[in-house]
């Protein structure tokens, strides 16, 4: 097949869970059908591909200037006068030489079928007609943003409002499109919950899990050699910029960490991942037994040195991958019940749930203090997500969705 992808940022170099969704399907598929990727590139945001990952595909990204993004605000913003209006994000996202980079990969490439990353661009579907397209929605913002208002009360009300515009522009973009996707069951139930009729609408809606590479060399991964001698450890990883990771990690620093530190007096925080906002920056600044690891050149490695991964998450949607990764390299996760809601079918023992601040204290130590316990759980965990989170495996499933999509048109 001739699979046109379409992201809102480039997946090279990925930092974002969708720009890693993009890139891993595009690399499996790439090796049996023609991938091209349209991209937009945001300032700030590195367009270059690490060598050999761009060896089997063709792309291009449309670089967007800071002048471009204020003037779709300013669109943006005049627009949502109107009834009809789509959303803050998708207003962003309309960008008129993105527009016309799309126009010149269907003339040229001339694809069989569409894979478009991310509701955001769902208004280039009329570029795409009598194209078979699928919208992969990855997870559902309108979920993110509702559950961010309850956290985030200043801003609440803005959250609140565009949530239940994307809702309504989700809906719109599935009813739209040949088909929909998302990483988890919970997305699914809020997509058809806004829905007008959701038995109309649920056939088309597809949960396919986030793939994450299980072939990879995995620095350290296995059960802590109990041998060598080093402070024990717990860390908080991935977007270190995202609104549920900050909060979470606020929440933690405030609730639990006190009761760590009584309980463990040896033990260490370590916060890794990209883009820290200023208030982790600051938390770690102001405790000695914080450390803060900006943009780490191996997130393995961190993951090597620790004994117990943690998933505070209070807020957020779809699948929290900063789990997954944990348990590839076969580390303990705590974590609480709004991160665990994003699971789908995990089994008892293979995670250990914090529904309060003193629990997932609790939880913390005792794993810290059970090494056969922890090793336990994170055999469990290993099974799991081989059996539904491996990249090919989601590939293939995902490729077959395409296949079905192209012939049923």
């Amino acid at each position: 097949m001739r699979i046109l992808i379409l992201t809102c940022r480039p997946p090279w170099r990925a930092r974002r869970g969708d720009q890693a969704r993009a890139l891993g399907l595009a690399k499996c598929w790439a090796g049996r059908h023609r991938v091209h990727v349209v991209s937009q590139a945001w300032p700030g945001f590195e367009t270059g591909g690490d060598e050999g990952e761009l060896d089997a595909l063709t792309g291009e990204s449309v670089s967007i200037g800071r002048s471009a993004l204020v003037r779709a605000l300013s669109r943006g913003a005049v627009a949502t006068t109107r009834r009809a209006a789509p959303p803050l994000q998708v207003a962003l996202h309309d960008q008129p030489r993105f527009r016309a980079a799309v126009r010149r990969a269907v003339e040229r490439f001339q694809p069989e079928v569409a894979l478009v990353v991310l509701s955001r661009l769902g208004g280039v579907l009329d570029l795409l007609e009598g194209i078979p397209t699928v919208v992969d929605l990855v997870d559902s913002l309108a979920l993110n943003m509702q559950r961010r208002a309850a956290f985030d009360p200043v801003r609440a009300p803005l959250w609140r409002w565009e949530a239940r515009r994307l809702a309504a522009w989700d809906v719109r973009v599935a009813s739209a499109a040949a088909a929909v996707t998302v990483v988890a069951e919970r997305d699914r139930r809020a997509l058809l919950s806004a829905a007008a009729a959701p038995r109309v609408l649920a056939p088309s809606v597809h949960v396919m899990p986030f793939g994450l590479d299980l072939s990879a060399d995995r620095t350290g991964s296995g059960p802590l050699d109990a041998e060598v001698p080093r402070p024990e450890q717990m860390a908080l990883t991935g977007n270190l910029g995202y609104f549920p990771t900050v909060d979470g990690a606020l929440w933690l620093a405030r609730e639990v960490w006190p009761r760590l530190k009584r309980l463990r007096p040896e033990l260490r925080w370590v916060l890794a991942g990209a883009r820290p906002a200023r208030a982790l920056r600051r938390l770690a600044a102001g405790d000695p037994r914080i450390d803060l690891i900006a943009d780490p050149p191996s997130l393995e490695a961190v993951l090597a040195r620790t004994d117990v991964a943690l998933a505070p998450l209070r807020a957020g949607s779809g699948t929290p991958i900063k789990i997954l990764e944990a348990m590839a390299a076969r580390r303990p996760v705590v974590a609480t019940a709004a991160a665990a809601d994003g699971l789908d079918g995990l089994p008892d023992g293979a995670l250990a749930l914090g529904g309060d601040s003193a629990t997932f204290a609790d939880q913390c130590a005792a794993l810290l203090s059970d090494r056969v316990r922890a090793d336990r759980q994170a055999a469990a965990a290993a099974g799991w997500l081989r059996s539904r989170h491996a990249l090919e495996t989601v590939a293939a499933d995902f490729e077959q969705l395409l296949e079905d999509t192209v012939r049923s048109r």
